[in-house]
């Protein structure tokens, strides 16, 4: 879905910045502005400065890009393209600005589209998992590996102090597998240089 909206939003945009040549309402300024402001969203900043960044450049140019919207629709058929992507915008609004409110959120899932990019495209592979608890055993190292990835830690060290720590856990601890999340790793998991950017 957020996949979508940000397709419809480029879509807007891009008429938003066609009609900005033709007349006024929302300008270019405007238009640059939200992509300035996407382009904040790639700066390597802290959560607390993305979300003072966020309510600085982007919530003004969502606010107009709102009012632009539901001033275009009474003048829009419901039923053309720019209608449809107009109705699909004011109803997905509430969703589209969620990002606002906490700058450890993101404006899309494209980090997370591409993170199972890998499994999905294996996925023929999988039809070869000959029982249920084989598909499982998968899963679950797959998303060991992506969570690995996604925290800084080197899957292959990850994986192998979870191989050698679990099995003397489980034995003492029954809460053994909290103590074996990434931010839980010894320092040699971790690839060199991303410690201290990690989730």
């Amino acid at each position: 879905m957020i996949q979508k909206l940000t397709t419809l939003l480029f879509i807007l945009c891009l008429t938003l910045s066609v009609q900005a040549q033709k007349k006024p309402g929302f300008s270019k300024e405007e238009f640059r502005a939200k992509q300035e402001a996407y382009l904040t969203q790639k700066a390597e900043l802290t959560a607390e400065e993305r979300y003072t960044k966020r309510l600085e450049q982007e919530k003004p140019v969502l606010e107009a890009l709102l009012v632009w919207a539901n001033a275009l629709k009474s003048k829009t058929a419901p039923k053309s393209a720019l209608g449809k992507v107009i109705q699909y915008l004011l109803v997905q609004w509430p969703y589209l600005e969620r990002y606002l409110e906490d700058g450890r959120l993101e404006q899309t899932n494209n980090r997370a589209e591409r993170s199972i990019k890998p499994f999905v495209m294996g996925r023929k592979n999988w039809l070869f998992s000959n029982t249920p608890g084989g598909a499982k055993s998968s899963a679950v190292i797959y998303s060991l590996v992506e969570t690995a990835r996604e925290s800084g830690l080197d899957p292959y060290r990850y994986l192998l102090w979870i191989f050698k720590t679990a099995p003397a856990l489980a034995v003492q601890d029954k809460a053994w597998a909290e103590k074996l999340v990434p931010a839980a790793a010894p320092i040699y998991c971790y690839v060199p240089g991303r410690k201290e950017n990690a989730i």
